[in-house]
Parts: structure tokens; C-alpha cells; sequence
């Protein structure tokens, strides 16, 4: 006997190997549609695996990804500094600022023999120096005169008055000549100082002597502050 001879012969259980019939064959069929689904997409994965995505697709898909992080949110710090809300705290005293300077004159006039005699005085914030008067009139003043101008500092000429010279200008017949000669003083000073190579603006000042002091005196006055504040 054959095996078409055989009226109970099981096809699926030919086709499935040795599997029995157990009387219907809908799990054999779901299963072998689950290894047909799997197939398939095995071999689609490896026929995409295969092709090389063209430069333009490739371009677009990263211009694509860059413009997404450009448009998202970014977090803006807005709270200040902490340098910049305490630089109040910080910043050095306008005495300090000073005694700087005249630590620098007095570094940079004892490296000029010829300036040697030039004194140095210090008032709160001002910066008061004493040439002696024979600098003024033959001396050596354009070393004095670039040291000066170096100095990021406002810087003007100085002529005292004496109070006996004061209280005779008050005279009628002297009509406040003491002033004048003052004045005139500085004012030569300060042309003697722009000659000998001084560039920036030199202002002139008129000031009463010190009661402790009745000489006729001319200084330069360097103010203790960066110009322009």
C-alpha cells in the first residue's frame, strides 16, 4: 500500500516532518506565516543594509538635525555677575590711588640724576611736586616733562600767593597785583613745561600760601584721579 492509498494519510503531518494531526492544522499555518513575516524582513534589512544613501539625503537629513537644536529653547542666565554686583566692594579707594603715584614719581625721579632735588609731596589726593626754582628758569625740564606726561592724571601748574602779598593786593593803589604776578608765573611755567615736551592739556591755578609757609612758591599739582572721571 501506498501512501495515496491510504484514505487516513495526514498531508500536513507529511509536510511538517514527523509532527502527529492532532486534528486541525491552524497552529502548523500561523506558524509557518510567522517565519514567512520574519523572512521577509530579514531580507529587507539586509537589502537596505546594502544601498548607500546618496550625499544630498545625507545632506538634508544633517541640515534637518542642525535646525532642530537651533530652534530649541536656550536658557538665558539673567542673574548679574558676581564680580559685577560687588565692584563696589572691590574697587581700590581713591587714597590708595594716590600713594601709588607717588610711589611711581619718586621711582621715576631717582632714576634722573638731574631731577634729584624735585620733591615730592603728598596732600589727600593730590600729588604736589616741587622743583627747585633754578629748574624752571635754565634747568633740565624736559625730563620732567615726559616723566609727566606718561602719568594718565590731570595735571596743572600751581603759583601761591603769600597772606602778606594777599592783604597788600587788597590795597587800592596794588588793585590785586600779587594775583597777577601769580598768574603770570604759572602761566610762564606752564609754557616752560609744554616747550620742553609736555603734550597733553596743562591747566594754571592760583592758590594762597600756606600759613606755615610765606615764600613765593610754583609746584606742579597731580591730581589723584584718571582723567575724564
Amino acid at each position: 500500500m501506498t501512501l495515496f492509498d491510504a484514505p487516513q494519510a495526514d498531508l500536513g503531518a507529511v509536510s511538517a516532518g514527523s509532527v502527529p494531526a492532532t486534528g486541525s492544522n491552524t497552529g502548523i499555518w500561523m506558524v509557518t506565516f510567522a517565519d514567512l513575516v520574519l523572512l521577509l524582513f530579514a531580507f529587507f534589512v539586509m537589502l537596505f543594509s546594502m544601498t548607500t544613501l546618496e550625499p544630498v539625503t545625507l545632506e538634508r537629513f544633517r541640515l534637518g538635525v542642525l535646525s532642530t537644536r537651533a530652534e530649541a529653547p536656550v536658557a538665558i542666565e539673567t542673574r548679574p555677575a558676581r564680580v559685577e554686583a560687588n565692584i563696589a566692594t572691590i574697587a581700590p579707594p581713591r587714597a590708595a590711588a594716590t600713594e601709588y603715584l607717588a610711589v611711581v614719581l619718586r621711582d621715576g625721579l631717582a632714576r634722573i640724576p638731574a631731577l634729584e632735588q624735585v620733591e615730592i609731596l603728598q596732600a589727600g589726593d593730590e600729588i604736589l611736586v616741587r622743583p627747585p626754582p633754578a629748574l624752571w628758569s635754565h634747568g633740565p625740564l624736559s625730563d620732567l616733562a615726559l616723566l609727566l606726561d606718561r602719568l594718565d592724571n590731570r595735571v596743572m601748574i600751581v603759583a601761591t600767593v603769600p597772606a602778606t602779598e594777599i592783604a597788600l593786593s587788597r590795597a587800592p593803589a596794588r588793585d590785586g597785583a600779587a594775583w597777577q604776578a601769580a598768574l603770570d608765573r604759572a602761566s610762564a611755567a606752564a609754557d616752560a613745561l609744554r616747550g620742553a615736551g609736555f603734550a597733553r592739556a596743562l591747566d594754571v591755578r592760583i592758590r594762597p600760601a600756606p600759613p606755615t609757609d610765606g615764600s613765593m612758591d610754583l609746584y606742579v599739582l597731580v591730581l589723584g584721579e584718571r582723567k575724564g572721571s
